[in-house]
């Protein structure tokens, strides 16, 4: 699998969150990324981490009179931690990729990151059980590694074949009920 995989950003859709991120920092505002920041778009086509575009979208400062404005936390939604991600999620980056984006996050110094992992899928064995939670720990130790104070959190999802998504197909006879009718 090659470093490219997920890559889908365009030039002017980079500009304008550059400027949002810009107009949004200038605010004054604490502020978090909490919907699920899709961090794959933050390394370019060959998996390097964007830092112009990480800089700007987690910018933060302690302010003169002692307040906090700009970026204090951010949700991640890594959704798996395994070598190939989730298969037919062209979003997923490799794990190394999205390793080396959240070192360049936590080059910012960002406060708090909470990370979300998916486990439980049909096909999970106890032995990629044991890597995700290895990998979560590594994950864990680059970032404070980098930045000691930020607070790094896990949110862990039971696995679910949502309607849109490459898994349904493949795990829909394995559902105890149809999911159009027992969503």
């Amino acid at each position: 699998m090659h470093a490219g995989r997920g890559y889908q950003r365009d030039a002017e859709g980079r500009e304008e969150v550059l400027r949002y991120a810009q107009l949004i920092g200038d605010s004054g505002l604490a502020f978090e990324w909490a919907n699920g920041l899709e961090i794959g778009k933050l390394a370019d086509e060959h998996g390097e981490p964007d830092t112009e575009l990480i800089n700007a979208l987690f910018q933060h400062k302690i302010n003169q009179d002692g307040t906090f404005s700009g970026t204090y936390r951010c949700y991640v939604p890594l959704e798996a931690l395994s070598d190939e991600g989730i298969s037919g999620l062209r979003k997923l980056r490799t794990y190394d990729v999205e390793k080396r984006i959240l070192g360049a996050i936590a080059d910012t110094k960002v406060p708090m990151l909470n990370l979300g992992v998916i486990v439980g899928m049909a096909d999970e064995s106890v032995d990629r059980l044991n890597k995700t939670k290895e990998r979560c720990y590594e994950l864990k130790d680059t970032i404070k590694g980098t930045s000691p104070d930020t607070k790094v959190y896990y949110n862990f999802f039971t696995y679910t074949p949502l309607p849109g998504t490459p898994d349904i197909k493949r795990d829909r006879a394995g559902l105890v009920g149809d999911i159009n009718t027992q969503p």
